[in-house]
């Protein structure tokens, strides 16, 4: 996997599917139809205010492409309103999250030790984060949420 920088702080998730996608950022911003760069909540600061990417629209261009995305949760829980809060499910968590990362390259979603959300491309042994650099899993600035392993069709 070659690591591909973001050019702008709402773009790590086009960033993070460009590499695990082996394809330009232009390529997918043309199938998807924007750059994320629309002002969509011009009362917050960058990069909140932009649009930014959802999931979903690498999920299509994803399937476009042969690929199925997958959605796999660093910790499962049930339940969850106002009056129930969610259960963790028991269960090995680490385990069962190590043996997705071990065997799929994918994109991992989450939140970093500032408190924003990020993504960054997972190659089976190391993270290449869009910001610019490439660490050991262990170094990453990331508290992951879902990892989304790439599987062929």
């Amino acid at each position: 996997m070659q690591l591909i920088q973001n050019p702008n702080r709402w773009s790590c998730m086009l960033a993070s599917f460009a590499m695990v996608l082996k394809a330009p950022m232009q390529e997918l911003i043309n199938e998807i139809g924007h750059d994320g760069s629309e002002l969509w909540w011009p009362d917050l600061n960058p990069p909140l205010c932009h649009r930014g990417f959802h999931i979903q629209e690498f999920l299509d261009v994803c399937m476009k492409r042969g690929k199925i995305l997958g959605y796999v949760e660093a910790i499962m829980t049930l339940g969850g309103s106002n009056r129930y809060p969610p259960k963790v499910i028991n269960g090995d968590h680490e385990k069962r999250w190590n043996s997705y990362l071990r065997n799929f390259s994918g994109v991992i979603l989450g939140v970093t030790r500032t408190g924003g959300r990020h993504a960054v491309a997972w190659n089976r042994d190391k993270i290449f984060d869009p910001r610019g650099f490439i660490v050991e899993r262990e170094d990453a600035d990331l508290e992951p949420d879902t990892f989304h392993p790439l599987l062929n069709l």
